[in-house]
């Protein structure tokens, strides 16, 4: 077990921590865990849940010019501080310092270290309070309290051991779930109501039962924002019966729903809005000193709140800056002039991009088992970017300047468990559910790569004339249903109908392609009943979201460039990029005989080759 002085000379030594010469009182404790340093981290880096469970006292922040201020009592006294940026590394250390304002201390320097034992296979989480103080009372306050705080973070990592002892590798945080919920009479009939609605709106009890059980007995702090995904994975549940269950319960008042602006660096939420028209063209994050609009890629997110009348969640706050709030930076420091600092990267495989704040520096690297054991200064090495690396490289970054460099290294990867607006806009269900819902006219959503569908009616001149135009309309409408029907099983939606012709957007090209195959099925040559023969074309790519007239839209040169192919298309017969195809033979449905054509003219004309298929 490490002294205080080995302590402080370890972090020294890492580059991690810096020292005052001297603090008036230090607090030095170390408690010994059975589980990995992973696992000890889903707490030690969630200090709202640590500090809740340790009975701590509730807190207000806000931002002043790119600061944040933290609000709380002591003794009936108010304490007001600025809380500096905190630094960490992943699974290991977390600093932070807070200067006050008013109140008990000058300032208090805080670290919380974990260490692990391999010969014992425990870990040891060590925790450090250096405390300036303003006068002798406080200092006397501290002194006896001393022994009263460290058995409250006795007893927190007391839970956390005990449950990690039969919960191997489990990063959920439900060793501490806060105090049991009890609804109020009027609350819970309240629920049960809604609930009975929601059964007889999506015909799914089980889900409706799962729902109400989570709202009814679930944390806070998972309740404050909901996400829908990630209760389909926990619930073992299919991800878009549980978003659909979702909105209908937006609608009858069980839940609300929310779109919130992320910064796209920290990813925390910068803006809510309650309906699509609220999302603003324009956003900021004066932690991150950044401006941005919302026509950037993955800044929106959709997460669901309990309904007040339904059950009131507290929003009290227990920490201002925890890392578990940015679990993307695995490691954040201020590196001092004339410093410099050194890590590994023991992450697991992905992409990861080094980055300091303000500056034009950033690097991408790749994580890959086996790759070679690389040794490089950041940005200053002949790296290609995207260098692949392995989990036991060595990167090392120089502070040549004259101030302080703000260095995060950052998984670019996106927490799976977001849901965007071109997720939801698939949902056939948040159209007929939210049809009011209208985007800004000056606000454009990046919605990703989408795979859009456009089908047409083949001579429909003729097809008017020949049947006329009353005949003729009520055929249009009743292909139209079956289109919609064809899309529908295949996770799409409709976008939009032209005339005659449908635009869809679907999840996967083989979704696209196995819908544009059974709607092809359904019209064929010879049909009794529908004289109708259709056109398909198939494309993918970037997509934004507008809104006009009809509603919100979609565009981009892939939606230009689907419209357009579909001209090379006839009866029967569906039109794509050749690659697409060529993507496709690796699961073609052999239930789906079909020949194909390549189109030479194409690339000439649109800039790729394309292939045409004809559905028999």
């Amino acid at each position: 077990m490490l002294s205080l002085e080995n302590f402080k000379n370890k972090l020294s030594k890492e580059g991690s921590v810096s020292w005052k010469p001297s603090y008036d009182v230090e607090n030095f404790w170390c408690f010994e865990i059975e589980a990995t340093a992973e696992e000890i981290w889903t707490y030690v880096s969630d200090t709202s849940r640590v500090n809740r469970e340790a009975g701590f006292l509730g807190r207000d922040k806000k931002e002043i010019d790119g600061e944040t201020e933290v609000k709380t009592k002591m003794l009936g006294l108010e304490q007001i501080w600025i809380e500096k940026p905190w630094t960490w590394i992943f699974a290991k250390t977390i600093n932070s310092v807070r200067i006050y304002k008013k109140g008990m201390a000058e300032s208090v320097h805080s670290v919380f270290h974990i260490e692990p034992v391999k010969e014992k296979n425990i870990c040891r989480v060590y925790i450090y309070f250096g405390w300036e103080v303003k006068n002798i009372f406080w200092r006397f306050f501290i002194s006896v309290t001393s022994s009263s705080v460290k058995a409250r973070f006795a007893s927190v990592f007391g839970k956390v051991g005990a449950y990690l002892a039969g919960h191997k590798g489990d990063f959920s945080g439900r060793a501490l779930k806060g105090k049991p919920v009890v609804l109020p009479e009027g609350k819970k009939r309240r629920l049960e109501e809604l609930l009975v609605a929601l059964t007889n709106k999506t015909g799914n009890a089980d889900l409706a039962k799962k729902l109400g059980n989570f709202i009814a007995t679930g944390d806070d702090f998972d309740l404050e924002s909901i996400r829908a995904l990630k209760l389909a994975k926990e619930w073992n549940e299919n991800p878009r019966d549980v978003i659909v269950t979702c909105l209908h319960a937006t609608r009858i008042g069980l839940i609300n729903i929310s779109w919130n602006v992320v910064c796209p660096h920290c990813r925390g939420p910068r803006f809510t809005a309650e309906s699509l028209g609220d999302i603003p063209t324009e956003s900021s994050c004066g932690s991150c000193n950044l401006e941005f609009t919302t026509a950037e890629p993955d800044v929106i997110e959709i997460v669901f709140k309990v309904n007040s009348s339904v059950r009131e969640v507290s929003e009290v706050m227990y920490c201002a800056a925890e890392p578990a709030k940015k679990s993307h930076i695995k490691i954040h420091q201020v590196i001092a002039p004339g410093k410099k600092f050194e890590f590994v990267t023991s992450f697991n495989p992905g992409y990861y991009r080094a980055r300091v704040a303000n500056t034009p520096h950033s690097m991408v690297y790749q994580i890959v088992d086996g790759a070679e054991d690389v040794s490089a200064n950041v940005f200053e090495e002949d790296l290609d970017e995207q260098s692949a690396i392995s989990p036991s490289s060595v990167l090392v970054l120089k502070n040549n300047s004259s101030s302080p460099l703000d260095f995060s290294f950052e998984e670019l990867q996106w927490n799976k468990f977001i849901l965007r607006p071109a997720q939801i806009f698939l949902i056939p269900e948040f159209k007929e559910l939210f049809s009011s819902e209208y985007l800004n006219s000056s606000v454009r959503l990046d919605l990703g790569e989408q795979t859009i569908l456009f089908t047409d009616i083949v001579g429909s001149t003729k097809f008017y004339e020949k049947v006329g135009d009353a005949k003729a309309f009520a055929e249009v409408r009743a292909h139209f249903q079956e289109i919609f029907a064809e899309i529908k099983k295949q996770e799409g939606a409709v976008v939009k109908t032209i005339g005659d012709a449908v635009m869809a957007t679907f999840p996967s090209l083989q979704n696209a392609f196995d819908a544009a195959c059974a709607i092809q099925k359904r019209f064929p040559q010879g049909r009794q009943d529908l004289s109708i023969r259709v056109r398909i074309s198939i494309h993918k790519g970037t997509v934004i979201a507008v809104q006009l007239n009809t509603g919100i839209d979609y565009f981009g040169t892939v939606v230009n460039s689907g419209a357009k192919i579909q001209s090379l298309a006839g009866a029967g017969e569906i039109a794509s990029a050749s690659k697409y195809f060529d993507e496709l033979k690796t699961r073609s449905d052999a239930s789906i005989p079909y020949k194909a054509a390549d189109k030479p003219q194409s690339e000439v004309s649109y800039g790729f080759p394309v292939c045409v298929i004809s559905v028999s």
